[in-house]
């Protein structure tokens, strides 16, 4: 029994009755062959996409194989039916290019014209080549008949020139090769070409004005709707849509959009938008730093150089903290933004400074170095300036601190400087100090283990999935601490709640700390402890 398997390559599509034409043909000559269809949906007359998904899918079959494939618009005309061998499998079809992936693996034996005509129908139309020889060739080497009984060999078969990606210094251009069914790009860049010229870099996926930052694992490590790149079935660089179609997306067909990949994505940053917000941010903290002196900018606008201190030293510790964490980033090769500040019409004038990381960390490691190095890095700033406050006279600042509600570390530095200060007492500081407790403030709100926040970082990498217990029992605090303390948590808490407490797992979630990040995590807790304030506004 010749039970040899058949796979079904071709244009035809499912509603008219080529394909099963085809194969009883082919039961007709040997009833025991097994057919298997492969596609039937290949874009009519595109003869390199029947090739990339020929040259995508023949190597799954087993041993012996026989792979048809039929993608004709020469079809009567004078191009050959050919038969080609591979110490493996065996191919038919049409002497178009259609077998050039086959051709370039190095591994054709040989390839012969398809010209006995004992081997075909007795009548061959001119239209329909997939029925009158191409299936009855099949069928007959399914029996084990030796190619050599279908006609002469040949060497001046036909090849396409299939499209290789171009390298041009730090940019290699590649094209989409194919466009399946979900509206996935295929490219032609492989995973091999794409490795040897990155060399493990950072990377830019450039298509159509869009930009996409690195790799995904997978379509769900992304958020429905968003363009993702990654490496396909096809073991080549794929673009997509999760729970979407990066074609109409993009609105492009198939070979009419050059892609981009760009090394050292992280070095071409956008920051026209950080720039303003910046700008922004200075004028508010500005105004903010004046209103503290006395100063109305708005009754007399030349004087809100008065604000330059507080905005100055605020501006600084906000920006170092960030740095912390974009320059940590770029060291584990993550794509982050540059620093984005809020302006805010408040009496600091700012809600902070953020960056965006565009990809989780690879593992916990570099999780806890991003995570600890913005408020590190912030926390020595502020400290800093909290201690040149205090020494610096108040002058005509009219900003007071009390030790009620105080962190340990403010209280004790209040202590050494200023000394013994009564109970329920008042005291002035320069706006430079006043910037220097709201860096320390800034510090602990950061370092709540929760979510996302540095102390979520932070503690996942520490813990592991068991962080989100420790979120929650903090979520359960602010919200004891806003009833009965300081009503101010309340919204901290339910801020936390929206941006979610449960912290994402990186690519590699089970490799553990080294010492030297254990250590680091301990000396984050230690910072939250001794910074926290539970009443840090008493107005």
């Amino acid at each position: 029994m010749d039970k040899r398997i058949i796979t079904l390559i071709t244009d035809f599509g499912m509603r008219d009755g080529y394909v099963g034409v085809m194969k009883g043909v082919i039961a007709g000559i040997n009833p025991d062959a097994s057919v298997i269809d492969v596609s039937h949906k290949v874009a009519p007359q595109d003869i390199s996409e029947a090739a990339v998904i020929l040259n995508d899918s023949y190597r799954y079959f087993p041993k012996g194989t026989i792979h048809l494939v039929i993608v004709d618009p020469g079809v009567g005309g004078s191009r050959r039916p050919i038969i080609v061998e591979t110490p493996d499998y065996t191919f038919v079809g049409p002497d178009n290019g259609i077998f050039t992936p086959i051709y370039e693996s190095g591994e054709v034996l040989k390839v012969i014209e398809i010209s006995n005509r004992e081997m075909l129908l007795p009548y061959i139309s001119s239209t329909f080549h997939g029925r009158d020889i191409f299936a009855p060739a099949a069928a007959h080497i399914s029996k084990r008949l030796p190619s050599s009984t279908f006609g002469p060999e040949i060497t001046d078969y036909v090849s396409i020139k299939v499209p290789i990606p171009e390298i041009n210094g730090d940019i290699m251009s590649g094209e989409v090769a194919y466009i399946d069914n979900f509206g996935n790009l295929i490219t032609n860049i492989d995973t091999a070409t794409l490795r040897n010229f990155c060399e493990g870099e950072n990377f830019d996926v450039e298509i159509k004005g869009k930009t996409i930052h690195g790799l995904k694992k997978n379509y769900a490590e992304s958020a429905g709707g968003k363009l993702i790149a990654l490496i396909g079935s096809s073991n080549r660089l794929e673009i997509a849509v999760n729970q979407g179609n990066a074609g109409d997306f993009l609105k492009i067909e198939k070979g009419a959009a050059i892609v981009k990949v760009r090394k050292g994505g992280g070095r071409h940053l956008k920051y026209k938008l950080n720039l303003f917000l910046f700008i922004a941010t200075v004028f508010t903290t500005l105004f903010a730093g004046a209103l503290q002196q006395g100063v109305n900018p708005i009754v007399t606008p030349w004087k809100i150089y008065k604000g330059f201190p507080f905005s100055f030293t605020l501006l600084s510790i906000l920006l170092i903290h960030e740095l912390g964490h974009f320059f940590t980033s770029r060291k584990h090769k993550i794509q982050a933004t540059l620093p984005y500040f809020i302006p805010a019409p408040s009496f600091i004038g700012t809600f902070g400074a953020v960056i965006s990381m565009k990809e989780l960390p690879r593992s916990r490691a570099a999780i806890m170095d991003v995570g600890v190095s913005g408020p590190l890095a912030g926390f020595v700033v502020a400290v800093a300036a909290y201690i040149l406050g205090l020494y610096l006279p108040s002058g005509q600042s009219t900003l007071t601190l009390s030790p009620v509600g105080e962190s340990i570390l403010s209280k004790a530095l209040i202590w050494l400087i200023r000394g013994d200060v009564p109970e329920y007492a008042s005291i002035l500081i320069h706006p430079i100090g006043f910037a220097g407790w709201l860096g320390l403030f800034v510090t602990s709100l950061n370092l709540l283990p929760i979510g996302q926040l540095d102390g979520g970082h932070v503690s996942y990498a520490l813990l592991g999935d068991k962080q989100r217990f420790l979120a929650g029992f903090t979520v359960f605090i602010l919200i004891f601490l806003g009833l009965f303390v300081w009503q101010g948590w309340l919204f901290w808490a339910f801020l936390t709640l929206i941006i979610g407490i449960r912290h994402p797992k990186p690519i590699d979630p089970y490799t553990p700390l080294d010492a030297r990040r254990k250590t680091l995590g301990l000396v984050a807790l230690i910072i939250f402890i001794i910074t926290f304030m539970p009443t840090p506004f008493a107005f």
